[in-house]
């Protein structure tokens, strides 16, 4: 039997063929246009600070800070939002001069390993010095150089908003309230 016999014989066949037409068309331009998780935009991007947290950009993370960001020294931001406010930096992060020449050489040694593959270092097992942006001191995050104050650490990077309620979520850099 012809198809476009059958279609002109029962509408609903027809109506059903166009359904999963359009249906198929539009998986497909979600696929292609927007189907991206959260997790997938994020990939590679993270918050920084050049301003002692008064403001932060977003960059690609295999920045490691400190670093140079036109001219001003740059630290990571950990960047959250209280249940009715606006995202905030709750604290500044960076390595150390030892763990940045740690992790020099082992993304190095990665390097030479495997000739022609992106860079890859297991980074965020190295824990990182802290402080709450506008204080000056920062806050060890090993023993390294003999001074580990966990209380002080715990202070810094405690998940409180600013009126005192602990009902803060983390913004990721793909939030519509993420760039400033």
């Amino acid at each position: 039997m012809d198809i476009r016999k059958s279609i002109n014989d029962s509408p609903r066949l027809g109506a059903g063929i166009a359904a999963a037409a359009v249906l198929a068309s539009l998986l497909i331009i979600w696929h292609v246009f927007g189907g991206r998780s959260a997790a997938e935009a994020d990939a590679h991007k993270a918050f920084y600070s050049d301003d002692d947290g008064k403001t932060w950009f977003i960059d690609d993370d295999s920045k490691l800070p400190p670093f140079d960001h036109d001219g001003k020294t740059a630290y990571g931001a950990a960047v959250y939002r209280c249940l009715t406010g606006k995202p905030f930096i709750v604290y500044l992060k960076k390595y150390t001069p030892a763990q940045l020449t740690r992790i020099a050489a082992e993304i190095k040694d990665y390097a030479d390993r495997h000739p022609g593959s992106p860079p890859s270092t297991g980074v965020d097992y190295y824990p990182m010095d802290v402080k709450k942006p506008g204080e000056s001191r920062w806050i060890p995050a090993t023993a390294e150089g003999g001074h580990y104050d966990a209380a002080a650490y715990q202070r810094v990077t405690k998940l409180v908003c600013p009126d005192g309620s602990s009902q803060i979520t983390v913004v990721r850099p793909s939030d519509s309230d993420a760039e400033q």
